[in-house]
């Protein structure tokens, strides 16, 4: 009682409630992974939070093939191939499956960007970094699984002994597949090389899942294959000469313009060609008008024909060229005319002063090629691959291949400017190769159909995941919606194909139950008219009887983290009856609230559980004068029905 010194009225309130246990959160899970951006360790609740903080997934790279339909000649997807990356950064992919699956608030762990080299002293490091976390529950290492078989396990016998030192959280943890092998061959590997201690905090699921998350690609890395070369500036020239000083009648153009026409005599007129420009009528004959103006250079032009015509061995070859009124003249090729193999003219600037690429020639050639960088001394010309389109620098004089490739590369790192689908790479003896690619950016404008064909088809290339991020969900979900004692199985996995190894009862038989070991293994398989299941809830202690199950483990972490938090308030308080009443009270009033919603085993609370503290039930008057109150705590946890035994018989007639 305070002491008072001043007359006066005061008022004291009495508390007569005890204090009470507050569960603790269940299903906080935490991710180690690397990320596009940032790094360290942050808490969220979103997918949009993790893109915020920690950026997007490492995009993919594609192959695509195409073929023309023999029947439509419409070039179309024959194949879809994911050129696998030097290392899969997954935890993106892998947070978006949890959230997908019911997950919640959670811990991401980041170890650094996607341009790391992924070790297994980083997710150590991860590890250090997530024991100074009091509020995570679950440990998740799915984008450790890259790390090969020995630092993968090794990492999730780490991951057990700090569950097992905090006595807070619980390890989910994936089963490595072997290449091309057997459910039991991956099972005896994992068994054999997989963790060997603390088996009760962690447990392990299989197989990888099949999931209906899209990759995330960007354009420019989508390769094709097959696929002509956008060429944004193509012209077709045609020419034909009537002897060396005759008359050459030249076109050019784009498939879809009227092409500019030009008729050259056999003079020069102040030091150019007699070139006239005409104009041509594409249908439905070929039409060639020459404008008569100034001297009359039709008349010439025509005198020049025939005069060359008149020569023995020379033929119109399908062209005549008459005379008109008014001193103009037609040059009409007839419909025998053959006008030849077009040629193919194709040319890519890259800046002012940066690359320039062109090729000709017909269109079953292989065209010349010329490349220039910025001055004519620069230009080398060098022979194109129709086929593969690689184009070769040799490294000639100064080595100029060399120069070419270093001045592209500055070229591209100027702000604004992008390969529009070449490459060019140095070589060890100082050439350089020029590879002219085709990608889906390339044909965004040029080919739409073929464009939105591929990015339909891209749309069918699904994510394959281990499965512990979305067991991580439906933990978090079964926690939310039925409570930590419901096992996390029976349930469906969603955005979700199906598991990539289909497991029969005889599989999980191995699976389940080891008498060796003792690792058992939750398999997830897929239900005809049901989907894909959870279809296990056992620790890796399975051959335990007290933390056979996982449900009963967490259940007691979680037990165990809500009464230690709640009796805190006890430390330093007299060690008396008084205050063994009040922490007595308040757990009792926590496991009874428990038994209500069904955690506790027993049809009346007594039966349950038990709670005792004081002189003569958990303590000696020495534990006193040490300072130790000692509470025991008895609890009857339910336990999943695994196996449900049906058993009939046969009812004898009785009337």
């Amino acid at each position: 009682m305070a002491t008072y010194r001043t007359p006066g009225v005061y008022v004291e309130e009495i508390s007569t409630f005890p204090p009470s246990v507050a569960e603790v959160s269940t299903a906080i899970p935490a991710f180690i992974g690397y990320t596009e951006k940032g790094s360290g360790i942050a808490r969220i609740n979103t997918l949009l939070e993790y893109e915020t903080l920690f950026g997007k997934a490492d995009p993919s790279t594609f192959t695509v093939t195409t073929r023309k339909n023999p029947i439509t000649e419409i070039e179309e997807v024959e194949a879809i191939q994911r050129v696998p990356p030097s290392t899969e950064f997954s935890l993106y992919y892998s947070l978006s499956l949890y959230f997908k699956n019911g997950g919640g608030s959670c811990y991401v762990v980041s170890l650094g960007g996607y341009k790391s080299t992924p070790a297994k002293d980083d997710f150590t490091g991860g590890l250090a970094e997530l024991e100074k976390e009091d509020e995570p529950t679950l440990i998740v290492l799915t984008d450790a699984v890259g790390l090969g078989k020995t630092n993968y396990y090794a990492l999730c016998q780490e991951a057990l002994d700090q569950c097992d030192k905090l006595r807070d959280r619980f390890a989910i943890l994936d089963v490595l597949p072997l290449p091309q092998s057997t459910t039991q061959q991956t099972m005896r590997d994992f068994r054999q090389y997989g963790p060997q201690k603390n088996l009760k905090y962690g447990a392990a699921y299989y197989p990888y899942l099949q999931t209906s998350l899209n990759y995330q690609y960007n354009d420019k890395d989508v390769s094709l294959e097959n696929v002509p070369v956008a060429m944004p500036q193509r012209s077709l020239t045609w020419q034909r000469d009537f002897g060396d000083k005759g008359i050459t009648v030249t076109y050019t153009g784009t498939s879809g313009d009227i092409p500019a026409i030009e008729i050259t005599g056999g003079q020069t007129r102040r030091g150019t060609s007699t070139g006239i420009p005409f104009q041509i009528s594409r249908q439905p004959t070929i039409l060639l008008t020459i404008d008569g103006s100034g001297s009359k250079p039709g008349t010439a032009i025509v005198t020049a024909w025939q005069d060359w015509l008149a020569q023995s061995g020379n033929a119109a070859m399908g062209f005549s060229i008459s005379l008109k009124d008014d001193g103009s003249d037609v040059v009409s090729p007839t419909s025998s005319t053959t006008l030849g193999e077009p040629q193919l003219t194709w040319r890519q600037d890259f800046g002012d002063k940066g690359m320039s690429v062109t090729y000709t020639g017909g269109r079953e050639d292989t065209p010349a090629v010329n490349l220039t960088m910025g001055k004519p001394a620069d230009s080398i010309t060098v022979s194109l691959d129709r086929d593969k389109k690689v184009l070769t620098i040799a490294g000639v004089a100064e080595k100029r291949g060399a120069a070419i490739v270093t001045a592209w590369q500055d070229w591209l790192a100027q702000s604004g400017n992008a390969a529009m689908g070449f490459s060019i790479s140095p070589k060890g003896d100082g050439t350089g190769t020029v590879t002219v690619t085709r990608t889906l950016a390339s044909i965004q404008s040029t080919n739409t159909a073929l464009y939105n064909q591929i990015k339909a088809a891209m749309n069918q290339q699904r994510v394959v995941l281990p499965p512990s991020a979305a067991v991580a969900g439906i933990y978090a979900q079964v926690d939310r919606e039925r409570g930590v004692w419901k096992a996390p199985a029976n349930v469906s996995v969603a955005a979700v194909i199906g598991p990539v190894t289909k497991i029969t009862h005889a599989d999980q038989e191995d699976l389940n139950i080891d008498p060796t070991a003792g690792k058992s293994i939750n398999a997830i398989r897929e239900f005809t008219g049901k989907g894909t299941l959870v279809w296990g809830a056992r620790t890796l202690a399975g051959n335990d009887n007290e933390w056979r199950y996982v449900s009963v483990r967490r259940l007691f972490n979680m037990i165990e983290e809500s009464a230690q938090k709640a009796t805190a308030f006890a430390v330093f308080e007299p060690n008396d009856a008084t205050t063994w009443l009040k922490v007595k009270a308040m757990i009792d009033s926590f496991l009874y609230g428990l038994w209500e919603r069904g955690a506790l085993a027993g049809s009346t609370a007594k039966a349950a559980y038990f709670v005792n503290v004081g002189l003569g039930k958990t303590m000696t008057p020495q534990h006193v004068l040490e300072g130790l109150m000692i509470v025991e705590i008895g609890v009857a946890a339910v336990r999943p029905a695994e196996f449900i035994i049906l058993r009939f018989t046969h009812k004898m007639q009785e009337a």
